[in-house]
């Protein structure tokens, strides 16, 4: 079995983490992204020369940036997208962006763009992702007023900033029919820290006593995950576990795609 180079964003906890310690376990190459790598040392000791750790804020375009040049070598066989934030609040960062638009959306965007020519090279190049839900009418709509707080503020602002992911990748897929892509939605899974931030949204709080009662463990979604990416074939692949409604309208939808496209390069240029 060849030797895969990895890249996870969001690596760092998680389903993420447990997808990575798969892959790790077959013998590939994994690189992890996350604000928090303490988890990751123990894997280091364990997978010594196997695994590559980077500190960086997804929520700072500025530090997106720099990733994006760090990660330009080696070129990767697979990329993973887990990390993302499910917020009750909704506030600007520190360079004037919305804070949920920037990490669930924009950082996978502007990564993609920047790795995809690299990534085409590759015998058999693989994205996978956690998708969104609902909707996805209006979506340019929905990511201008995400990013502007013009209105959706706080769940809803952080619910539908994921939704351009969808729109985006759907897209993507249609653009180079070579690149195999999974969009993974799995339901509640036991792992996730909920209500342990004051941003929270109020209903995790109040649900995290039952929690554990409906959801899978983190480790089987986590393994379960990186299988199916394994296995992918040509174009987009939805794997929903939850009773979520996609709509792949979105595939042909190219005029929404491309005023994504156009905000995305606007955001790009203004940092």
């Amino acid at each position: 079995m060849k030797t895969k180079q990895i890249l996870i964003l969001g690596g760092t906890s998680g389903i993420g983490l447990h997808a990575a310690i798969h892959w790790l376990s077959l013998g590939n190459h994994v690189t992890v992204v996350g604000r928090d790598v303490k988890e990751i040392d123990s894997l280091e000791v364990q997978f010594r020369g196997q695994i590559q750790k980077i500190i960086a804020d997804l929520s700072l375009i500025s530090e997106v940036e720099q990733l994006a040049i760090k990660l330009n070598e080696p070129s990767f066989d697979i990329i993973l997208f887990t990390a993302g934030m499910l917020s009750g609040k909704s506030w600007l960062t520190r360079e004037g962006h919305e804070v949920n638009y920037i990490t669930n959306h924009f950082s996978r965007y502007y990564l993609t763009e920047k790795l995809l020519p690299k990534l085409l090279l590759t015998e058999r190049p693989v994205i996978g992702y956690i998708s969104g839900w609902g909707d996805y009418k209006e979506m340019s709509e929905i990511a201008e007023s995400i990013l502007t707080l013009q209105k959706n503020s706080g769940l809803t602002t952080s619910l539908n900033s994921f939704k351009p992911n969808d729109v985006y990748f759907g897209n993507l897929s249609v653009r180079y029919p070579e690149l195999r892509i999974l969009a993974f939605n799995p339901g509640p899974t036991k792992g996730t820290k909920l209500g342990t931030r004051a941003h929270a949204p109020i209903f995790l709080r109040l649900i995290k006593p039952i929690f554990p009662l409906i959801a899978t463990r983190v480790e089987d979604t986590g393994k379960r995950l990186a299988e199916l990416m394994d296995a992918a074939d040509k174009g987009i692949i939805f794997y929903k576990k939850a009773n979520v409604l996609h709509k792949p309208d979105f595939l042909s939808n190219l005029v929404y795609a491309e005023q994504l496209l156009r905000l995305n390069n606007k955001i790009a240029t203004m940092t």
